[in-house]
């Protein structure tokens, strides 16, 4: 049980600092660099930046990876909420806003990211 709690955390925590991750790139070249990154519109995206071309694919596959083991580990966390003692009750909260915050940043799409990978 515990092993499947840590696992649960690492999962949860890490789609929430992936959403960060977004984030922090958009603020840092909204404010810091007064840039837009659109990568929707082009063929080459070593034209605006490969660099954060790269970071933002990498960025934009954990977010795929990391919603789809969330959804397939949640179900069994709740499962195990209501055999549990409420010591190993295991919190749902963090996953649950990382996954909507991933859902929000995939319709949004500041990067055009996902239209690049659709597209």
């Amino acid at each position: 049980m515990r092993t499947f709690k840590d696992l649960y955390y690492v999962i949860s925590y890490s789609l929430l600092a992936v959403q960060a991750g977004f984030v922090c790139i958009l603020f840092y070249n909204k404010l810091v660099r007064d840039r837009v990154l659109y990568y929707g519109n082009t063929d080459k995206p070593y034209e605006i930046s490969e660099n954060y071309f790269n970071v933002l694919r990498f960025l934009l596959f954990a977010t795929f990876a990391l919603m789809i083991i969330w959804a397939l580990l949640t179900p069994l966390a709740v499962i195990s909420n209501r055999r549990s003692t409420k010591k190993d009750h295991i919190p749902v909260v963090i996953g649950l806003l990382g996954f909507i915050s991933a859902l929000i940043l995939l319709i949004i799409d500041p990067f055009g990211i996902f239209k690049w990978f659709t597209g």
